[in-house]
């Protein structure tokens, strides 16, 4: 028990130096290492998944925190366009976790598999967008409508929406630290609103040992102990360092991941 605790202490770390560092709230490493890592527990295959994905999202809510404080002291947080997300934020957030309640287990963590390979391959070839211009974002129920089909599905899948978010608002035209701060900030509503949706989900269903909901308590506090410790310092490197090669080193561990979740 002691070698899982010290697993997520530094899956932990690895999830608070991306979310500080690019945005993301960490949930890409966090599933597959909750997944693997709780199967040795004899966790019931039937709602895995399902204990994966709310633990994951708690610590989201957690990491971003931080993480979307320390970018909006630095101004990086756009506070405009976070607003007009908001409404299709809480909505999708409560229906992605709806859907995931009644996909098995194997579905989700194909769909997951997927996902990781895809966005990987994004990280790894995607361009920078030159010439930034914040007033080329979509309108109030442009980014309303955005705001819903990255929370869908980052609440399906356990993640924050940094991954979506932040090359969305690349592609619109906002400066790079400006993306990952207001990502930090959507992502932080996504993993708030999540957790309670996998809180209420799970309630007098899981009949596993220290849970709350969907929530598995030891893996939530270590992950979080293990965040405390990195992201303020991610927040401090992000407006120091260019991220173009950790962005292609996580790439490719974001295609190995996904491959291996796919073949196992």
């Amino acid at each position: 028990m002691i070698f899982v605790f010290v697993v997520f202490i530094l899956t932990g770390a690895l999830a608070g130096l991306l979310s500080g560092l690019i945005g993301i709230g960490g949930g890409v490493v966090v599933v597959p290492c909750l997944y693997y890592t709780l199967t040795t527990l004899n966790i019931p295959e039937y709602e895995i998944m399902q204990i994966v994905l709310g633990t994951s999202l708690a610590t989201i809510a957690f990491n971003t925190l931080i993480s979307a404080s320390g970018h909006y002291r630095k101004k990086s947080v756009l506070m405009r366009p976070l607003k007009r997300m908001l409404p299709g934020l809480f909505v999708g957030s409560f229906v992605g976790a709806t859907i995931a309640i009644y996909v098995s287990g194997s579905g989700l963590k194909y769909i997951f598999a997927g996902f990781e390979v895809l966005l990987g391959f994004y990280f790894f070839f995607a361009k920078s967008h030159p010439k930034p211009d914040n007033n080329n974002l979509p309108k109030s129920a442009g980014m309303a409508l955005i705001g819903f089909l990255i929370s869908t599905l980052s609440t399906l899948l356990g993640i924050s929406g940094g991954v979506i978010t932040v090359p969305m608002l690349l592609f619109y035209k906002v400066k790079t630290r400006q993306a990952i701060g207001t990502s930090a900030a959507a992502s932080f509503v996504v993993g708030s609103i999540g957790t309670i949706a996998y809180l209420i989900y799970g309630f007098g269903r899981s009949k596993v040992d220290m849970t709350v909901g969907y929530i598995y308590l030891p893996a939530f506090l270590a992950i979080c102990g293990g965040s405390l410790i990195v992201a303020p310092l991610a927040v401090e490197l992000a407006h120091k360092l260019p991220t173009k090669v950790i962005k292609k080193f996580f790439a490719v561990i974001l295609v190995i991941v996904g491959t291996i979740m796919f073949i196992k």
